[in-house]
C-alpha cells in the first residue's frame, strides 16, 4: 500500500513554480505501475541507501557470526535495481537523487531545499519497517 506525507504545505513556492512532492523509493525499485506515480504534479525522486543497513552487527553467540542487513550479493542486486530506475526516470525526463546515510536527516534536508508539498513512500510492514515508523 501507499503512504502519503500529510503534512500539507502551499502548492506554490517562493520561486512562483508549482512545488514539487518527494517521492522516496525504498524498496519499491519500479516505475511501471508505481502508484507514487499517480497525479499530475511535478516530483522529485530519491533513493537512500541507509547506512544502517551496511554497518556490522554484532552475533549472539560468536563474533565470527556477525552479519550486516544486506551483504555484498543482494548490495550488488540492490545498485543494479537503483540504477535501473534511475535510468527509467531519465527515459521519461526525470531523474532520481541517489543518498547515503540516514534517512530521517537527508529527506527532512531535501523536503525543505526542494519546498516539496509532501513526501510519499510505499508503506513497508516488516518488522525492521515497524521499528523505524
Amino acid at each position: 500500500s501507499s503512504h502519503f506525507g500529510s503534512r500539507a504545505r502551499r502548492q506554490v513556492g517562493r520561486s512562483g513554480m508549482v512545488r514539487p512532492a518527494l517521492v522516496w523509493h525504498r524498496r519499491d525499485l519500479r516505475l511501471s505501475d508505481n502508484a507514487l506515480y499517480d497525479d499530475t504534479r511535478p516530483v522529485v525522486s530519491v533513493y537512500v541507501f541507509d547506512t544502517a543497513d551496511f554497518a556490522r552487527r554484532p552475533s549472539l553467540t560468536r563474533p565470527d557470526w556477525d552479519c550486516c542487513r544486506i551483504g555484498p550479493f543482494a548490495a550488488q542486486r540492490l545498485l543494479s535495481a537503483v540504477a535501473g530506475l534511475r535510468a527509467a526516470l531519465r527515459a521519461k525526463g526525470g531523474d532520481l537523487l541517489i543518498r547515503r546515510g540516514d534517512p530521517a536527516h537527508i529527506l527532512s534536508g531535501l523536503v525543505e531545499a526542494a519546498e516539496a508539498t509532501e513526501l510519499r513512500w510505499h508503506e513497508e510492514v516488516g518488522t525492521a519497517e515497524q521499528a523505524l515508523a
